[in-house]
C-alpha cells in the first residue's frame, strides 16, 4: 500500500519528524531539496527514541587522500543516548556491526507528495 506522509515543502534539509504508518513508528528525514528517507524510530541498542534527535547530521570519514573530512551532510542520524550513527538512506550502521542496522523504508516523491510504500 502507498501512504502520503508529507508535502515536499513541509520540511527543509536536515529536518526530521516522527510519522506513524500502519502502527509503525518511523523518523521521516529530509536529506536535501525534495529528497526524503524514512527509518525506524527506535535504536536497536537500548531502545532510545531516535525522534529525540534535533537535526540530521553528517559524519567524519577517512578520505582517499589520507585526510579526514565531513561527509554525508543531512544523511546521518545519531542516537541521542550513546551516539551510534546510521545512514538514513540505507539504515546501515556506520560502526563495525550489521547487528545494529535499523529498518529503512522505501519513499518516493510523487508531484508535491512524499509517499511511503508498505
Amino acid at each position: 500500500m502507498i501512504y502520503s506522509v508529507c508535502k515536499t515543502n513541509d520540511m527543509k534539509p536536515g529536518e526530521l519528524k516522527e510519522i506513524k504508518v500502519q502502527g509503525k513508528r518511523m523518523v521521516l528525514c529530509c536529506t536535501g531539496e525534495s529528497t526524503f528517507s524514512a527509518v525506524s524510530a527506535i535504536c536497536p541498542h537500548q531502545a532510545a527514541n531516535l525522534v529525540d534527535v534535533k537535526r540530521l547530521d553528517g559524519t567524519i570519514e577517512c578520505l582517499p587522500n589520507g585526510q579526514t573530512g565531513f561527509v554525508k551532510c543531512n544523511e546521518i542520524i545519531r542516537c541521542p543516548r550513546h551516539g551510534y550513527e546510521w545512514d538514513v538512506n540505507t539504515g546501515k550502521a556506520l560502526f563495525q556491526t550489521d547487528k545494529l542496522n535499523i529498518k529503512s523504508y522505501k519513499l518516493e516523491v510523487e508531484g508535491e507528495d512524499v509517499v511511503i510504500y508498505m
